[in-house]
């Protein structure tokens, strides 16, 4: 089996992933990163002429523009480990079930992307535990976290090298809805190497 020239890659634990998310959210369009120079510049572009980024003549670093965010104690209220049990989750932090935790984030991303696009944004982070490193795939609809992504060099086709046909791979999953407090949502999964968050 040889990759679709759009999905970069035939690992099929990989590609049914991005399918039940793009199903879940109706996205409009599924692209996926490669991390070289002129993608980079396209996305900048993209985004500035969303109004996402301030200039990149005033901020190189493709700082985002500042929108009303929550604050890092608010943020932490809406933050949980997500855990078979209370205590697996170690003390001082929020817990949810993940059962419960799956069905309201995606009764949050349901038909949410009807009119965007899915970014998928492979990636490799150091880890000890992984020779070459480990993989994180990460679907987004923000130009910020695909350019901070990005400045780690190893993003995009090197990624889906590194990982072949293994499903040995974290989940990430993150969308921008509104900024409104009710559409906060971070959810850590550990047993399932996944961080599913919404608007955060």
């Amino acid at each position: 089996m040889t990759p679709h020239a759009l999905t970069l890659t035939c690992n099929a634990a990989l590609l049914g992933w991005v399918g039940e998310i793009a199903r879940l959210t109706r996205a409009r369009e599924v692209a996926w990163c490669d991390g070289s120079a002129a993608e980079r510049r396209q996305i900048v572009a993209s985004a500035a002429m969303a109004g996402a980024l301030l200039s990149e003549s005033k901020r190189p670093s493709h700082v985002r523009r500042g929108l009303p965010l929550a604050s890092a104690q608010g943020l932490d209220r809406l933050t949980f480990v997500c855990t078979p049990t209370r205590a697996e989750s170690g003390s001082g932090s929020h817990w949810m079930a993940p059962s419960v935790a799956y069905r309201k984030l995606e009764r949050l991303l349901r038909d949410s992307l009807g009119t965007g696009t899915l970014y998928v944004v492979p990636d490799v982070v150091d880890d000890p535990a992984f020779p070459q490193g480990r993989v994180l795939i990460e679907l987004t609809n923000s130009y910020h976290g695909i350019l901070s992504m990005g400045v780690s060099g190893r993003m995009g086709r090197e990624a889906l090298d590194v990982l072949g046909e293994s499903n040995a791979f974290s989940r990430g999953l993150h969308v921008c809805l509104s900024h409104a407090a009710q559409h906060l949502l971070v959810c850590h999964f550990p047993e399932d190497d996944a961080t599913w968050s919404v608007s955060s």
